[in-house]
């Protein structure tokens, strides 16, 4: 499980640049990306997993930095990998410092919207961050149509594709929203309306207290995990309902922390 959760952690953390560079470089895998605090309300309450990255490079990111670069996984710090990427895009016309930065400080929620009983597909992969500076995050969008493209809008979001290509993201707000089809992405929005979405006290409850410090942390549903692995992936498994331990476990926390002397991963 120690393991299990390092991994998670790590794709977590990974996912943040790539969350950014859909918006940024055009579409593709969005992996798992998701930020904020009122963006745990585009997920129905009982999804099946969710977790938090953070997105403060001066903050809990800087520790990962650290370690990272003295194990030799990067030659350069992780934000200034970022500012290479976005100031070398010459058809973009992005300064990372003016125009990107100054969005990133909260977390970054990740989460699938899947529930008990229901298949999960990387493609119910739902990613919001809750940006720093709202003005900022509307003036970018709008004011390059050529690669930031409108396309409609859910109620009040916003939605736009990037050189009109690929699933849209949505802006709403001061939210960021992401998808990996254009349907998930809708339903997102939707249920941010709903009164039955995910709150933060009841992540805070289910994530537990493993996360001080942390630069990533989560949870996955237990019940809600055998439920969709019995039923869609190994029908066999069914049987662990029966034992009284298995259906005791609610929840799986897990947590990544990097220090200066380790990279952690904790889970309970």
């Amino acid at each position: 499980m120690r393991g299990a959760a390092l991994r998670i952690g790590g794709v977590a953390t990974v996912g943040l640049l790539a969350g950014l560079a859909v918006l940024i470089f055009g579409p593709g895998p969005l992996g798992s990306v998701f930020g904020g605090y009122d963006a745990f309300s585009y997920l129905p309450a009982g999804s099946l997993a969710v977790a938090t990255v953070a997105t403060d490079f001066n903050g809990e990111l800087r520790p990962l930095d650290a370690k990272l670069r003295r194990l030799g996984f990067i030659d350069r710090p992780l934000e200034e990998e970022l500012r290479r990427s976005v100031n070398h895009d010459e058809e973009l016309g992005l300064d990372y410092d003016r125009d990107l930065r100054p969005l990133l400080g909260n977390e970054l929620v990740v989460g699938t919207p899947a529930t008990s009983g229901r298949r999960v597909l990387s493609a119910d992969i739902v990613a919001a961050l809750e940006v720093r500076d709202r003005s900022q995050l509307l003036r970018l969008a709008l004011d390059r149509p050529a690669v930031f493209r409108p396309a409609g809008k859910v109620g009040g979001a916003r939605l736009f594709t990037v050189r009109g290509e690929g699933p849209p993201f949505a802006v709403n707000g001061d939210e960021l929203v992401f998808a990996e089809s254009r349907s998930v992405l809708e339903a997102a929005l939707r249920q941010r309306e709903r009164p039955d979405g995910l709150s933060r006290d009841e992540f805070e409850r289910r994530s537990g207290a493993l996360g001080q410090n942390a630069f990533g942390r989560g949870y996955v549903g237990g019940r809600e995990l055998i439920d969709t692995v019995s039923t869609f992936v190994a029908p066999e498994l069914a049987l662990l309902r029966e034992i009284r331990w298995v259906r005791a476990v609610r929840t799986l926390s897990l947590a990544a922390i990097a220090t200066d002397d380790a990279l952690t991963a904790r889970s309970a």
